[in-house]
């Protein structure tokens, strides 16, 4: 079980991903659109995207449809988490895309395996 600080710091590490991956491609205003959209619509802050990885995901599919641009987003995410976290080959994304929630469960693993 991870202590309170490890979880934080493992939150932190997640979303310093998906910054990284939105940010320099996507623009900041973007980031910034989806994070005031999850922390208004569900009523999280930031920092609990890691608690709540599915909604994150729904909230993509429900901003961006769910389409190429969702895709980009989430492989984006996916990516950064991958090389960040070195727990997924490189072309699980592309090789699990078309079944659901694949980020979330992205997600899901990196905590798991934290513990």
């Amino acid at each position: 079980m991870l202590s309170k600080e490890q979880q934080l710091n493992l939150s932190e590490s997640i979303l310093n991903c998906i910054d990284k991956a939105i940010s320099p491609k996507f623009g900041e205003n973007v980031y910034n659109v989806i994070i005031a959209n999850f922390e208004t619509r569900f009523t999280l802050s930031k920092n609990e995207i890691a608690s709540h990885p599915l909604l994150f995901e729904t909230l993509l599919d429900d901003i961006f449809g769910t389409g190429i641009a969702s895709e980009l987003i989430k492989s984006s995410i996916f990516r950064e988490l991958a090389h960040n976290f070195q727990i997924f080959e490189p072309d699980y994304f592309q090789k699990n895309m078309d079944k659901e929630n694949v980020l979330s469960r992205a997600i899901e693993e990196i905590i798991k395996k934290a513990q």
